[in-house]
């Protein structure tokens, strides 16, 4: 676009210097207007940015909460399985002992 500016200016007469400050001019402005019109969208992505990154958190918590449950569940399988066999083998000694079996 500069060179397409520049060069329609060139058509018209327009010095060189004075077809270059309007180019500069109009590409400053169009850099502000950018800015100016992305500027809420910048706001709002930091503000997502920031509710996402405490969803993670309480993702990875939740996360660990249940890996630490599920844990605690298997021990608890393991013991009530190992004092069951436990109980099972102590009768039938019990009843060995007796002469039952």
């Amino acid at each position: 676009m500069h060179l397409e500016l520049f060069t329609a200016l060139k058509s018209l007469n327009i010095e060189d210097e004075k077809a270059k400050e309007v180019v500069e001019s109009l590409q400053t402005y169009i850099a502000m207007q950018i800015s100016q019109a992305t500027q809420p969208i910048l706001s709002r992505m930091d503000s997502m940015q920031g509710v996402l990154a405490s969803k993670i958190d309480a993702i990875a918590s939740v996360k660990a909460q249940t890996d630490a449950e599920r844990e605690r569940r298997n021990q608890l399988v393991r013991w009530v399985v190992g004092t069951g066999i436990a109980a099972v083998a102590a009768t039938l000694g019990v009843l060995k002992a007796f002469g039952v079996l």
